[in-house]
């Protein structure tokens, strides 16, 4: 009976490390998201008004335009390759602030189209590396400020409504196939601005939040969906408030369209700073630990490299311009540090001390004084790059901790 207390040290380490295991295993299937600010060293100027897409044949986040001061409609294209920005050096189009734009994935071009600068523009632009006009649409689509979106499904950019000269207010759908626009109706959720338009990959639709109507003061906060032919009204349970100037992006590990931010009051003025997701269905909240500033006319793209929502400037209290550089994407061990940039994704280390300056930070490297042993055979180490090193060794010393335990404890029989 002497070795009775050993045992039970043996089970309760046993069960200690089983919890562990299981709670590990828990994290890093179902990561937190958070938004974390970036300092970068260059970036654009002050702006709101821009727009920004994700060019996969380039592999570079696009930026554009914008409304800021000196000059004030900006004609810049910057690239995000974080943690910096770039700038291309390139000086058209002319400088615009509320033009669409979009990445068309089957022709490899980002589509730029309208915009403002003191009069309303009906150009439609591609970006390859280099800006270049394309034919002028037809007359029926009139000079406007608009939103863009690019439908994978039918394999062309789908444009709705927007406003132009005389405080005029759109509701046409149109399409570009990359040769000419095609007003697909004129049918739908009716003449407004600043809507938010995302592509829902999943379900093969275009989906559309809220928007505006300037002369009425008029917030809305309706859901439709675009199949190729119709738009069709959803009916949700949940929804976010009415606003306008919110931006879409679909996430491509959560699988669902993510909206941020918007102005959901005119007078007094007001912002947003929530996150909301569609999943189809319904919208849910995305809580995050971390939020930018409430903030419409934003600049907001997904970022495959990272896979992260990356987002820039805006307009907020005070009519303030926002010149600040943000990305939303998982945090599994939630040290407000992304996945993207963690060395050490499955256990929290805000430090990210890394000793001896490998792929693995020291809270998962168990040969942390090795530089060149991240597997480590020849010491008996665990693999430092796996996300299971720290809780393997932790069994393995809980393991041979008891077996220690109970051997004395035989040994004092």
């Amino acid at each position: 009976m002497r070795f009775g207390k050993p045992i039970a040290t043996f089970v309760i380490l046993l069960a200690i490390c089983h919890i562990s295991v299981n709670t590990q295993a828990q994290n890093l299937g179902t990561p937190t998201y958070d938004w974390v600010q970036r300092t970068p060293q260059d970036a654009p100027s002050a702006r709101y008004g821009a727009a920004a897409a994700f060019d996969s044949a380039h592999d570079g986040f696009i930026l554009f335009g914008g409304f800021g001061s000196s000059p004030s409609y900006k004609n810049d294209t910057w690239s995000w390759v974080g943690p910096d920005w770039s700038d291309t050096l390139q000086t058209i189009p002319n400088g615009r602030d509320g033009h669409g734009m979009t990445y068309d994935v089957d022709r490899a071009v980002i589509v730029l189209f309208g915009g403002y600068n003191g009069s309303y523009f009906a150009e439609t632009w591609e970006w390859n590396g280099v800006w270049t006009l394309r034919p002028q649409a037809p007359m029926q689509l009139t000079a406007r400020a608009t939103t863009l979106v690019y439908d994978e499904a039918r394999q062309e950019t789908i444009l709705f409504g927007g406003h132009g000269a005389s405080d005029g207010l759109f509701g046409d759908t149109w399409s570009w196939n990359g040769t000419q626009w095609i007003q697909e109706t004129t049918i739908g959720p009716g003449a407004r601005t600043n809507v938010a338009l995302g592509y829902d990959r999943v379900n093969g639709r275009v989906v559309l939040f809220g928007g505006s109507v300037p002369s009425s003061q008029t917030l809305l906060n309706d859901t439709w969906t675009w199949d190729g032919s119709t738009w069709m009204q959803q009916s949700p349970t949940t929804a976010p408030s009415a606003r306008r100037g919110a931006l879409m992006v679909f996430d491509e590990l959560r699988q669902t369209v993510l909206m941020f931010g918007g102005e959901t009051a005119f007078n007094p003025a007001a912002w947003s700073d929530q996150t909301w997701e569609w999943d189809g269905d319904n919208w849910l909240p995305l809580n995050t630990a971390t939020k930018p500033s409430g903030r419409w006319n934003h600049a907001m793209a997904y970022d495959p490299r990272s896979g992260t929502t990356v987002m820039f400037g805006g307009l907020r209290t005070n009519q303030a311009i926002l010149g600040d550089t943000w990305q939303l994407g998982p945090d599994s061990d939630s040290d407000g540090v992304l996945d993207a940039d963690d060395n050490c994704p499955a256990v929290a280390n805000t430090d990210q001390a890394n000793f001896d300056g490998d792929s693995a930070g020291d809270a998962c490297d168990v040969c942390r004084f090795d530089p060149s042993n991240t597997t480590g055979p020849s010491e008996a180490c665990i693999p430092a790059t796996s996300s299971w090193g720290l809780v393997t060794m932790s069994l393995l010393l809980a393991c041979f901790g008891s077996i220690v335990l109970l051997r004395r404890g035989l040994a004092m029989r």
